[in-house]
């Protein structure tokens, strides 16, 4: 009986889905096609503001070296953070005579807790280090690349 039952309703109610879904099709459509455009020319102008900055970066190197410096003195105090939890986890795992008010299983979730931040900080770090190597390149890039314009002339 349940699978008549099943039958049925499923007969009964694909008609009525398949006509929304046609009515509602061109609609989505045209709201995907407007979105899109405009992700497109978001990431244009983003493009554009980026290579206007390297451009800028490969004619003042100082500028670009500014730029470099201030990244690797953001990395400088995460370095700092990681070490310490490092050190406080294996002052705290290692002798549990120091930390007589924490049983080992709360050692342990500090433990974990330190390696995830640790983990976390050492990704943000990677991230900043991503971002001065395609700094640098692309301004190398821009540097080494000849100009068709002198080459002309």
């Amino acid at each position: 009986m349940g699978a008549i039952l099943t039958f049925v309703l499923g007969a009964l109610l694909s008609i009525p889905l398949s006509v929304v879904a046609n009515l509602l099709t061109p609609k989505w459509q045209a709201y995907w096609s407007k979105r899109s455009e405009r992700i497109r020319d978001s990431n244009s102008r983003k493009h554009r503001l980026f290579q206007q900055q390297m451009s800028r970066w490969a004619d003042h190197p100082a500028e670009l070296t500014m730029y470099v410096l201030r990244l690797v003195s953001l990395m400088i105090p995460l370095l700092g953070i990681i070490v310490m939890e490092g050190v406080a986890v294996g002052v705290t795992m290692s002798s549990p005579d120091l930390v007589k008010e924490t049983d080992s299983t709360e050692r342990r979730v500090l433990a974990t807790v330190a390696v995830v931040l640790s983990l976390l900080l050492l990704l943000w770090m990677g991230q900043i280090m991503r971002r001065i190597w395609m700094v640098t390149s692309y301004v190398q890039m821009i540097r080494w690349t000849p100009d068709p314009e002198a080459d002309a002339a």
